[in-house]
């Protein structure tokens, strides 16, 4: 980028010399006394791509217009090419916020005319304004040693903290004096007032115009205005209207600082003549560290964020076009961390930018700390089953466990229910009601084991391991004259002829007790191989 200091040099102290304005010819030549010294070093960079013509009228009308003059001898030139140098002058001169437009008058010979400038504030006015905006440079002074990257982003977080935009479109919201007198204005005002901030500081800076484009429609809607800078030698796009928080809201990361070209055409169009800005890694989210390049980095980034206690990820996701199946993956990745984590599901909230990839994620446990409850994490069904046994030897009967490597299917879930009822039956000899609410995409189960129906240990059941001492027990029940009894075959599988043999080992035992006939009744639960049993005479 090429920058020129010209003669108007603006100095720190913004002395006003004169309050009237004394125009001085000598033959051809206007001599004009300027009214102010300047600020700093201001860098003309429309003023450096005009022709050698161009440049002179620009330089004549830039002399009358910091000296009030009210009539300017110029070289001859059309309507079109004094509006376009009185645009090239107010952009690369902020400070002249006071002229709005000017007519022309023509002496017919194509040698010479007149800009006649359309002043919007007297002298008076103009030197009270020169003295806020003195005072307001100023204020930056405790800048001025830092390097260019920390003067820039001081001043870019000082706009977006302080000023607000200006939605009453006021006449001062177009020019610097919208934020130093009013503390709000328009994107035109703030690129304006931030050019002269730079400017004063010495980093590079150019105002920059464009459009909005409306990425729906892909059309070029509402005038925009914004700044390119430069850090060392490399040109990055700013524009800190877009950053400026709404009301009620606070701003803390900022998605328009240091773009490039690629980035901001994602939804401007520029229509300035402007270095080209292709350069990555100044941006706020590179020089903050939160930036990653693809989904699998991201799984990382998480991490690193949970283990610091840090719940809010802010993270700009570079190489990755927004869909709905980028969302739900991102989304997704952000919980299965926080899980792998606190083990507790996480509710997010989000906060998101499809056209930069810009992702603000809050994480917080959703319902139950599952932490607190002593969540269990198994492998297997093996690991699963020692928990539960475990859990159920200390009458803990409420029971959370993660199953990690596991994948959710209506099977899985049947045979979770099914361990935690054998468990149950093992350690109570009762059988087991189980109620299971799961979160079958993280893999979670919450599971309540409570007696169904008889507490057959209080029954006093017996357990057996095989027919001989079903038989045995019977005959002892029986010697006792006690004709009911409840029997758990432990290692058998239920079968109609397995019942059967059951029912007449319990009868034939009656009948060589009793010398009588046997009538049969009871209940049974196969899956548990549970058997209440009554006899009584026939």
């Amino acid at each position: 980028m090429k920058y020129k200091k010209i003669r108007f040099i603006y100095s720190k102290y913004l002395i006003f010399i004169i309050l009237s304005v004394t125009i001085f010819v000598s033959c051809t030549k206007q001599k004009y006394q300027q009214p102010f010294e300047t600020f700093g070093n201001y860098l003309y960079y429309f003023e450096t791509h005009l022709t050698e013509r161009q440049k002179e009228m620009y330089n004549i009308v830039l002399a009358g217009l910091l000296s009030l003059v009210n009539e300017i001898e110029v070289p001859y030139g059309s309507i079109d090419e004094y509006s376009d140098i009185l645009k090239f002058i107010r952009q690369d001169n902020p400070i002249i916020f006071y002229v709005s437009n000017f007519s022309l008058r023509t002496f017919g010979n194509e040698q010479k005319c007149v800009f006649i400038p359309q002043y919007t504030h007297n002298n008076k006015d103009i030197s009270n304004s020169m003295n806020h905006i003195q005072n307001f440079l100023i204020s930056f002074d405790e800048i001025k040693n830092y390097n260019d990257l920390d003067k820039l982003f001081y001043v870019y977080k000082y706009f977006v903290t302080n000023y607000t935009y200006d939605y009453s479109f006021h006449q001062y919201s177009y020019s610097i004096l919208g934020l130093i007198y009013r503390q709000t204005a328009v994107c035109d005002g703030i690129a304006r007032t931030m050019k002269l901030v730079l400017d004063y500081l010495n980093v590079k800076c150019i105002y920059v115009a464009g459009r909005i484009i409306d990425p729906a429609a892909e059309l070029r809607t509402d005038g925009h205005a914004w700044n390119i800078i430069e850090l060392d030698g490399k040109t990055y796009h700013i524009d800190t209207t877009w950053d400026l928080p709404k009301e009620g809201e606070v701003t803390e990361y900022f998605r328009n600082f240091n773009l490039t070209d690629s980035e901001i055409k994602q939804t401007r169009i520029i229509e300035s003549r402007v270095p080209a800005c292709v350069t990555y890694g100044k941006d706020f989210f590179t020089l903050n560290n939160m930036v990653v390049n693809r989904l699998s980095e991201f799984h990382t980034f998480v991490r690193n964020n949970l283990l610091n206690d840090n719940k809010r990820i802010v993270v700009k996701f570079n190489n990755l076009n927004y869909s709905q199946q980028i969302y739900d993956q991102i989304i997704e990745i952000a919980k299965h961390q926080y899980l792998e984590t606190y083990n507790s599901i996480a509710s997010a909230s989000v906060l998101y930018y499809p056209e930069d990839m810009v992702f603000d994620i809050t994480l917080e446990t959703q319902g139950k700390d599952y932490n607190l409850l002593g969540i269990k994490i198994v492998n297997n069904m093996d690991e699963y089953r020692n928990h539960v046994s475990d859990n159920l030897k200390i009458s803990n009967k409420f029971i959370v466990v993660r199953f990690r490597n596991i994948r959710y299917s209506p099977q899985i879930n049947e045979q979770i229910r099914e361990i935690a009822r054998q468990e149950y039956l093992e350690i109570f000899n009762s059988i087991a009601s189980v109620s299971i609410l799961y979160y079958d995409e993280q893999m979670i189960f919450e599971i309540t084991i409570e007696t169904q129906g008889k507490d057959y240990n209080a029954l006093g059941i017996k357990v057996v391991n095989n027919l001989d001492e079903y038989r045995e027990h019977v005959q002892q029940i029986l010697k006792s004259s006690n004709t009911n009894m409840v029997v758990r075959f432990r290692n058998m599988i239920y079968s109609e002829p397995l019942h059967e043999q059951i029912r007449e080992i319990a009868m034939q035992a009656y009948m060589d007790n009793f010398n009588t006939g046997v009538s049969y009744s009871g209940n049974y639960f196969s899956e548990a191989m549970i058997f209440e049993i009554n006899l009584s005479p026939r």
